[in-house]
């Protein structure tokens, strides 16, 4: 998992391994975007972004063992399908994060947002631009301060779509001077230690052309990197790993 960390105005990635990570969920080490902060705050906060795959049903003992042994301060979980409000309660009971907020996606690929401190607002953005939906919820730095956190989930079709959306986001972003989006961007990030021919060479022959048909695209992430936000894990020197 990723554990993101703000204290004194370092921002701060601690690549953790679960102690059965497959179970879990698919966690990818580009899930974070962080846009430095310009003050020094005297809060520390740990955020976790989890993609605990079609439900997780099956698997929430994992999944409710590793958010104990992280022990964030919020976490957005994202394919929270099907889960209803007593489903989330007692999750929020479980991990102990109270604070939890629900958001209904188009497509049934819900997302959920627990913490153990109030946001300041959280709200669901399900606007025609988004393939899914996305979470925007706010939390205080300070008394003047706020930080903004966007969990969202791209659509896993092409890029071009996923850009767009991105493009959307970005705009939500503009008035915090302090803001993280995370969760999946179904993307490819230029910072990948990967064989580029070779993984085009495979995708290619399994049809899948979500990346690119005939050079792999990059334009989410570097889109977001433009924008003035620093992929966390690349940061930190986060290794690698394909899910």
């Amino acid at each position: 998992g990723l554990l993101l960390s703000f204290q004194c105005c370092c921002l701060q990635v601690v690549p953790r391994r679960l102690a059965q990570p497959k179970p879990f969920g698919t966690v990818s080490p580009f899930t974070m975007l962080v846009k430095p902060p310009n003050h020094c705050y005297h809060a520390h906060m740990r955020i976790v972004s989890y993609n605990i795959a079609n439900g997780g049903h099956e698997r929430i003992p994992l999944i409710i063992q590793g958010i104990r042994e992280l022990r964030p301060n919020i976490v957005g979980l994202l394919e929270t399908n099907g889960w209803q409000t007593q489903q989330l309660a007692s999750f929020a009971k479980d991990t102990a994060l109270p604070y939890t907020y629900f958001a209904k996606a188009k497509t049934n690929f819900d997302l959920s947002l627990c913490s153990n401190r109030a946001p300041r607002s959280a709200a669901t953005l399900n606007e025609p631009a988004l393939w899914h939906a996305a979470i925007a919820a706010t939390f205080s730095l300070t008394k003047a301060d706020e930080l903004l956190l966007l969990l969202v989930h791209l659509d896993p079709r092409d890029e071009d779509h996923r850009l767009s959306e991105m493009q959307y986001l970005l705009q939500q972003t503009k008035s915090f001077p302090n803001a993280i989006i995370m969760g999946d961007f179904n993307s490819l990030s230029p910072h990948d230690s990967y064989d580029e021919n070779e993984l085009l060479m495979r995708l290619q022959e399994q049809h899948i052309t979500k990346f690119g048909e005939n050079r792999l695209r990059f334009n989410v992430i570097t889109s977001v990197e433009t924008a003035g936000f620093v992929d966390a894990a690349q940061l930190m020197g986060y290794p690698w790993t394909p899910t």
